[in-house]
């Protein structure tokens, strides 16, 4: 892509207002659609996903005859990329609109200074570039690593989000053909100012060097620098400092508008002020998706905000959640599409959800029709080749961020590793095998070998394998470590994995007392089908011996047990074991949220209500057992997570009720408790219990949530209902 060297920007800006008056004139859109942008003015900034006219946080933008300003200077449609940041003003109604201007500004464009591979961060001019799984590369490069890796000294334009750090999260990086030549090549920088003395300020770890600066030159503010270095470090010597006008920055100047800003949340103070892309933000009457209020404190989190503006600041009226540190990322899929619908996709076994947001984009060589959510279903087919990237949420379902339509067949699957035996692994529930012939490398390239991975990786490493399909599994010729493991934050829900696909899982058996109701599978590893007891099964009737059925495990759910050798039964019991003691690990692992939510009753529960706090997730913790004599009441919201940690026993009297008040969910509530779990007759218990040893419950007593045991779970005449998703 040709992005065009600096002219006169107030010049510019002139025509592009002229041009805008124009197309307005003429109906909008230069012969666009007027009926799709019925609905508000104003303006959006965001990741372009795809294009066939333009897609940016999910509104295809009719771009006909428009002004499109690329770095300062006037553009075209055909400088834009995907996975560029960029500012749309115009009409929308939610889902489809016209576009009357859209002005892209890279954020910083340079040599490398460092690459961190393993990390993988880049620096440039003294900024820190983090590469994730959406990060889009251009330029004939495969990014940090593979056959023609970026490099120190390669000249980049980076373009995406600020975090709370103040590093660049990169959703597009474009190697450029140029070379760096100290004190000639132009470079540039766009950031916030800070330390401004007489001759000098700073761009995050860039020191900048100026003669004379443009009014309101001011610590805060957010700027555009061009200039040359005498090295790829720095420090820049400005010849052109811009301060970004309302417009740039993502907002309308005029109050009332409306406005749609993606990015990360910064200079968090509450949920009534903060920051997104340098836009102050008040959320305080705003709805949320896939979150709540109290995770806008997470310093990780990425959100996407629709609102109006009021004297300078955005009224949120919606605040959507996206990708974010606390779920399951850096997940791709490479292989040939088994099948494909208007949301989902699936490859290799995976099924991931798409939508208008979706980064889209077609790598076939000769394609000249742009793919995007309007042509995907005519565009790919069952058995095209095709790569996906994405993410796990908390529910466990796999979400796409990226789907490229390849030229060629690979297959390829990146994911946390699930389980790990020589000379096999599991990523995402489908089984490698290795052999002498696979090629094993640590990371960052290095040279491995096999006793050394199966030796030393830990379960939630992030592995990429590359092989061949073999049924339902993959023959791999290379292994790669990508990071260390998935990190949790300590505001995230815990992840259960693979064990989450069970109302019921154990190590040693499971036994009824008839007749027990079930609604969820029950699965027992690596005890075999005979510690099943009391279920009268029945073999599956395809004479597959992949599961069983009972009557009392409510269809279409099934038994399953380590000896059903049918499919891939065996792995995903392994798997979804070994992801149950993950999970227990990771509740062991919480604090306390605070010293009021510790040895609560010293462990008495007697007539207590347990009120989430502020934080979304609630963490109560007890040295000793913990017993329940009376009913017990969660109350809190929807997206409200209790996580209680028990180091004893844990019984509740018989007759009792745990009680979910003001909206919280069984499926949010995570019982971690050290020794035996006892749930006396005719009481009504709720959540997932993660259990050391064993759980029993007694006779007619019921529970909304998750039986996980490493050991036996004994029920008589029990009633489990697994919580909806």
């Amino acid at each position: 892509m040709n992005r065009f060297e600096s002219v006169t920007k107030p010049l510019m800006w002139f025509l592009a207002l002229l041009l805008v008056a124009l197309a307005a004139g003429c109906g909008g859109g230069g012969g666009g659609s007027t009926s799709a942008g019925t609905g508000t003015t104003g303006t959006s900034t965001g990741t372009v996903t795809a294009f066939g006219s333009v897609y940016v946080n999910g509104v295809k933008y009719d771009t006909t005859g428009i002004p499109i300003r690329v770095n300062g200077v006037s553009g075209s449609q055909t400088d834009l990329s995907v996975g560029d940041v960029v500012t749309v003003t115009g009409t929308s109604n939610g889902t489809t609109g016209v576009a009357t201007n859209i002005e892209y500004w890279a954020d910083v464009e340079g040599p490398i200074s460092a690459v961190g591979p393993a990390a993988n961060t880049l620096t440039v001019l003294g900024q820190t570039v983090i590469v994730n799984n959406t990060t889009v590369f251009d330029g004939a490069t495969t990014g940090l690593a593979g056959v023609t890796p970026l490099a120190m000294n390669n000249m980049v334009e980076v373009s995406g989000f600020r975090d709370s750090n103040g590093a660049i999260v990169a959703s597009r990086i474009e190697k450029k053909s140029t070379t760096f030549s100290a004190n000639v090549t132009e470079i540039e920088v766009k950031g916030t100012v800070s330390n401004l003395i007489a001759t000098t300020f700073a761009i995050g770890g860039l020191t900048v060097n100026y003669a004379s600066a443009p009014a309101g030159l001011v610590n805060g503010v957010m700027v555009e620098i061009k200039g040359t270095a005498a090295s790829s470090s720095g420090p820049l010597n400005a010849t052109v400092i811009e301060i970004e006008d309302s417009v740039e920055q993502g907002v309308t100047a005029s109050g009332g508008s409306r406005a749609e800003v993606e990015g990360y949340v910064t200079h968090y103070v509450s949920s009534s002020n903060f920051k997104i892309a340098g836009q102050t933000v008040n959320a305080a009457s705003a709805t949320f998706e896939n979150g709540s209020a109290a995770n806008l404190a997470d310093s990780h989190v990425k959100v996407e905000v629709e609102g109006t503006l009021s004297g300078g600041v955005l009224m949120a009226s919606k605040v959507e959640f996206e990708q974010s540190s606390t779920i399951e990322p850096n997940i791709e899929v490479e292989g040939s599409v088994g099948a494909i619908t208007a949301t989902s996709i699936t490859l290799l076994g995976q099924t991931f959800t798409y939508n208008a947001q979706t980064q889209m984009e077609d790598k076939k060589t000769g394609t000249a029709e742009p793919l995007n959510i309007g042509n995907v279903l005519t565009r790919i087919m069952p058995g095209n080749p095709v790569s996906v990237r994405g993410y796990k949420n908390s529910s466990g379902n796999l979400i796409a961020t990226r789907i490229e339509l390849n030229a060629g067949t690979k297959t390829t699957m990146q994911g946390a590793l699930g389980a790990l035996a020589s000379p096999n692994l599991t990523i995402l529930g489908v089984t490698v095998t290795t052999s002498i012939a696979t090629t094993f490398k640590a990371a960052g390239g290095s040279p491995s070998n096999a006793a050394t991975f199966f030796a030393t990786t830990a379960l939630g490493t992030i592995v990429k394998v590359a092989g061949t399909k073999v049924g339902s599994s993959i023959a791999a010729t290379e292994v790669e470590i990508e990071s260390s493991p998935v990190a949790v934050a300590a505001g995230a829900a815990i992840n259960l994995g693979m064990a989450g696909n069970y109302a019921i899982l154990a190590k040693t058996a499971i036994s009824t007392v008839p007749s027990s109701v079930v609604t969820g599978n029950v699965g027992v590893s690596p005890a075999a089908r005979g510690f099943l007891t009391g279920w009268s099964q029945t073999a599956a009737p395809d004479a597959s011996d992949t599961y069983s059925t009972s009557a009392q495990v409510v269809a279409p759910f099934k038994l399953y047990a380590a000896d059903y050798v049918g499919g891939t039964t065996p792995v995903d019991l392994t798997t979804a074991v070994l992801n149950m003691q993950t999970a227990y690990t990771d509740a062991a692992g919480r604090t306390a949220s605070s010293a009021a939510t510790t040895n609560v009753g010293a462990g008495t529960l007697t007539s207590l209500t347990f009120n989430a706090v502020p934080g979304g997730v609630t963490v109560y913790e007890w040295g000793s057992a913990v017993t329940i004599p009376t009913d017990l009441t969660f109350n809190g919201t929807a997206t409200d997570v209790f996580i209680l940690k028990v180091a004893g026993t844990l019984d509740m009297t018989a007759g009792k009720n745990v009680v979910l008040t003001g909206g919280v969910l069984p499926k949010n509530i995570f019982w971690q408790v050290s020794g035996a779990v006892t749930i006396g007759a005719n009481t009504h218990f709720a959540g997932i219990i993660l259990g050391k040893t064993g759980i029993t419950f007694g006779k007619l007593a019921s529970i909304n949530g998750r039986l996980l045991a490493q050991t036996a779970v004994v029920l008589d005449a029990t009633t489990v209902t697994q919580p909806a998703p």
